[in-house]
């Protein structure tokens, strides 16, 4: 991904998951199925105008895992970030719940890194989301601290924070 809102497909390759899957840039028309998985993932949830604000906003990093079969493309993961100078503020990552503990959502990070525009990413995770943690964790994000009662009361986050390695000269 070399910019924001350019649309690339490529196929994955993660282990576990089938040769029919391609990382596809997301917009608007993707709204519903984002949505969808959202509802699967999350107590509280945007609607699909809301996550359309992300998905057409002009400084987007948002990606897609999709399954294709006979013509038809079901989304299975995805990513919605927007990148600014450099930071990129992770919005939403989800999987949809028959396809986790599959590596989807990392490999969707390490796509995203691959876009040299990108410097340092940052988001929240909430602090009992363990199996979200460990997958930050494993994709070289820190904890930088907490927001209490981030996504409501009683409900605590981690800030964590994911910079790229500057090569030694």
């Amino acid at each position: 991904m070399d910019s924001p809102s350019q649309t690339q497909i490529r196929s994955c390759e993660l282990p576990g998951v089938d040769s029919g899957c391609l990382f596809e840039a997301l917009d608007c028309r993707h709204a519903l199925q984002v949505t969808q998985i959202a509802s699967l993932s999350f107590p509280l949830v945007w609607s699909e105008k809301e996550f359309c604000y992300f998905l057409a906003h002009e400084n987007r990093v948002c990606l897609g895992l999709f399954s294709h079969y006979g013509g038809t493309a079901r989304l299975r993961a995805y990513f919605l970030g927007l990148l600014v100078q450099g930071d990129l503020d992770i919005i939403s990552i989800a999987t949809h719940p028959e396809d986790r503990r599959l590596g989807l959502g990392l490999g969707l990070v390490s796509e995203v890194r691959k876009n040299r525009a990108i410097n340092r990413a940052f988001l929240e995770v909430e602090t009992s989301n363990f199996a979200a943690r460990a997958m930050y964790e494993k994709a070289g994000f820190e904890v930088l601290g907490r927001r209490t009662s981030y996504y409501g009361p009683g409900r605590d986050a981690f800030l964590m924070r994911w910079m790229r390695a500057i090569p030694a000269r």
